[in-house]
Formats: C-alpha cells, structure tokens, sequence
C-alpha cells in the first residue's frame, strides 16, 4: 500500500505534467490559429493594396496629362479672360459672325501686345461649365455656340445684357 501511494503520487505529478502539457498544447494551437488568421487577412490587405496601387498608376499618367494642361490654361488665363470681359461687356448685341470676328482681331492684339492666350478664343471654353451647359440643352436651349454663348453672358454678366434673338 505504501508503494501503491507512492506510485500514485508519482503519478499524479506526471498526469499533472501532461495536463500542463496539453494546456500549453492547447494555447499554443489557439496562437498558431490566431496567427494564420492574421496571416490570411494580411494577404488578402497586401492583393487589394497592389490591386489598388495598380489602378491608382493610371490616373498618375492622367493627372499628370491634366497638370499640363492646366498649366498651358494658367498661363494663357490672362488674355482668355481679357477677351472673355469684352464679349460680356460689349458683344451681346450682335450678331455671332461678328462677334467671331471682333474676338479674332482681339486676340491678334493680346498676341501683338504679348498678352499670353490660348489663340483660338471660345467663350464656352474659358467661362462656361460644361455640366452647366448639357443642363442648359436639356431645358430646351438651343445647342448652337450662339445661344450657348448669350447665356453664359446673361449668367456673366452684371447688368442686363441687350442680345439678338437667334
């Protein structure tokens, strides 16, 4: 009897081992789970990031087109502008042909004067908004350069405008 308890208390401290043993097993199992759960979260972040940064290098070549663009437009703002105030200020009244005309001689003096502009002078172009001007045909405004025009010189200008019904 007293080798039997002296076994069992061998044995109690070994069954008490395995216990720990399994115990650590188990937490171990818990981390390893934990850790290939972040490992597959990390991956599935890392295939959208590259899918996203892939993506994002296209626009970097349009902005980069757009930066350009708008740069040529900054500096021709001046002479746009210019010729913009005068069509507002005096060429309501007439009629498109002339109107075309009297902005092709001021645009030969903006460049004769080394004022910097565009060359080709569209009123559409320098002051109007295109999303403003799609809304304006869908209210029943004529889609020719004339009436396109008229209106960003009524929604320009100050006063009230005297204009020539097309």
């Amino acid at each position: 009897m007293k080798v039997l308890s002296v076994k069992q208390a061998e044995l109690k401290v070994i069954v008490d081992r395995v216990d720990a043993l399994k115990s650590d097993l188990k937490m171990t199992q818990d981390k390893k789970a934990d850790l290939e759960a972040q490992v597959a979260d990390c991956e599935s972040r890392l295939i959208k990031a590259t899918s996203l940064i892939g993506g994002l290098g296209g626009e970097k070549t349009r902005w980069k087109a757009e930066s350009e663009r708008l740069a040529v437009v900054y500096i021709n703002l001046t002479g746009d502008v210019l010729v913009s105030s005068g069509m507002i200020a005096y060429l309501g009244a007439f009629t498109s042909l002339y109107r075309s005309e009297l902005a092709e001689q001021w645009v030969a003096l903006c460049e004769e004067k080394e004022i910097p502009n565009s060359g080709k002078f569209s009123l559409a172009n320098v002051l109007g908004n295109p999303v403003t001007i799609r809304n304006w045909g869908l209210a029943g405004l004529p889609n020719d350069s004339f009436s396109v025009e008229n209106a960003i010189i009524n929604q320009k200008a100050r006063r009230w405008p005297l204009f020539i019904d097309p």
